[in-house]
């Protein structure tokens, strides 16, 4: 920051911009950046450890983020659309499964409804691990006691 608001008046507001213009330049936050994360943002992946509304959430973070690149505008910041298919497009293939087997289109819900559904379908998921392993614990158990 030092460098990129060196010989910079620090009574002007305009050299705030500048300052903070030169740091992005020093960064390479440039137009070829902002097309790369916006293009990594489309092959997302909901992380094992996030929520569905985490992942939902850092999506849209990341996209309010995009003008911020430079030369970028609102208008190369990803849809509403887009988001909400992004997002159904990161969540487990067995969501996605279920969410079109129950008759449900992305085109046709909200974001807040697709969330919706994801969470219960990773409610359930944790359901079904939790007894999963309590399971294997109480077979581990028995099988430990038939060799004694």
């Amino acid at each position: 920051w030092q460098v990129a608001s060196f010989g910079l008046d620090i009574n002007d507001p305009d050299s705030f911009e500048e300052a903070l213009d030169n740091w992005k330049r020093r960064k390479n936050l440039n137009y070829d950046a902002m097309r790369d994360q916006l293009e990594y943002m489309r092959r997302a992946r909901k992380p094992r450890e996030y929520t569905p509304e985490e992942f939902i959430q850092r999506l849209q973070h990341v996209n309010l983020m995009i003008p911020q690149f430079i030369d970028a505008t609102d208008d190369n910041m990803l849809s509403d659309e887009e988001i909400k298919e992004i997002a159904y497009r990161g969540m487990p293939s067995e969501w996605r499964k279920n969410f079109a087997n129950s008759g449900k289109k992305v085109y046709s819900e909200s974001l807040e409804a697709i969330e919706s559904y994801m969470s219960t379908q990773s409610d359930n998921s944790k359901e079904a691990d939790a007894h999963f392993i309590e399971t294997a614990e109480d077979s581990d158990s028995s099988f430990m006691s038939q060799d004694l």
